[in-house]
């Protein structure tokens, strides 16, 4: 339950600076909700889409289809006894 809150925590976050820097754009002119929304659906914003799709899997993946190799040190403990 804790990774959840944390989890949850962080979307709230983060949605938080989204609104934040929305609101900063759109009070000094620099953009507008009309604006926003064309950034959105542009072929930029595609493309960093499709990158960041595959590098968000294979970042999430990676602990399963790349698991940390340790030495087998079990000979060692053995001996010690």
């Amino acid at each position: 339950m804790g990774v959840i809150t944390a989890l949850a925590a962080e979307v709230y976050v983060l949605k938080a600076e989204v609104m934040r820097l929305t609101i900063a754009l759109e009070s000094a002119g620099a953009t507008s909700e009309s604006a926003l929304a064309d950034a959105g659906r542009s072929e930029r914003m595609q493309a960093w889409f499709n990158a960041e799709e595959g590098a968000f899997g294979r970042a999430l993946l990676r602990p399963f289809t790349h698991p940390d190799t340790a030495p087998d040190v079990s000979a060692r403990m053995e001996r010690d006894r």
